[in-house]
């Protein structure tokens, strides 16, 4: 965070400033000087308010409640020695579970509540927030722990699909699937629908190549335009030649 005030270089600066005032203002306070003190409270009430502010603005959760906190103190303070300071025939320890009569009249009456309420935020920090925040890390963890076994398994499912094993230890490849499609395409379809067939399957194993050959995952270079498109034309002579179409088609339109 940076200071309000371009004056201190850091956020460490303005906070020696705001503790230079808070002890001027108990000076005050013991050396029963009401004009000093009121001088000293002034500038440690409003720095201590833009101190929760600009922690809030910027989502500092910790160091918005311990702010808080220190201003709540700061204000019990400042009413206890208001008491004595104004109105000493009111400063008696009445417990402040007292209402009514003298004690609303009493600042320490006062000064109880508010420091009090300055462990309020304390509380609720370490022992609602920060155990909630590390409920919810711990919940995300677990989650993305199980989407990466399921992605895993997934990964192994296709590499089995494409390349099964058999019992006696064999596997076939990509390209053993291939050639085997080929000649029951070659005998359903004949030579050019058989062409045209192994020409889609080709087109579907340029995206799936990276599973067949190595089991981890696709491949954005296999399965890029470009790779696929220059696949194609230095494969598809070779086809022509084999099904018997010769040179009467360089390429095969699916």
């Amino acid at each position: 965070m940076k200071p309000r005030f371009a004056y201190f270089s850091n956020w460490r600066q303005y906070e020696y400033v705001h503790m230079l005032c808070w002890c001027a203002k108990d000076l005050a306070w013991n050396r029963e000087s009401p004009v000093a003190w009121v001088l000293a409270l002034i500038p440690t009430f409003v720095l201590g308010l833009d101190f929760i502010w600009s922690t809030y603005r910027s989502n500092f959760i910790v160091d918005f409640a311990h702010y808080t906190a220190q201003l709540l103190w700061v204000l019990g303070n400042a009413a206890w020695s208001y008491g004595e300071l104004f109105h000493m025939k009111y400063d008696a320890p009445i417990p402040i579970t007292t209402t009514g009569g003298d004690a609303t009249r009493t600042g320490r009456w006062w000064a109880g509540w508010l420091l009090l309420a300055a462990f309020i935020p304390i509380v609720l920090l370490y022992f609602v927030w920060l155990p909630w925040i590390l409920y919810r890390a711990a919940q995300e963890r677990s989650a993305a722990k199980e989407e990466l076994v399921l992605s895993a398994a997934e990964t192994a499912a296709h590499t089995s699909e494409f390349n099964p094993v058999y019992e006696d230890g064999t596997a076939t490849t990509t390209t053993t699937t291939t050639t085997t499609t080929t000649a029951h395409n070659r005998n359903r379809y004949g030579a050019e629908g058989a062409a045209r067939a192994q020409m889609k399957l080709s087109l579907s194993s340029s995206h799936l190549g990276a599973v067949g050959d190595s089991g981890t995952g696709f491949s954005h270079a296999d399965a890029s335009p470009a790779h696929s498109s220059n696949r194609e034309s230095t494969a598809a002579p070779q086809r022509d030649s084999e099904f018997g179409l010769g040179a009467r088609k360089s390429t095969v339109e699916v």
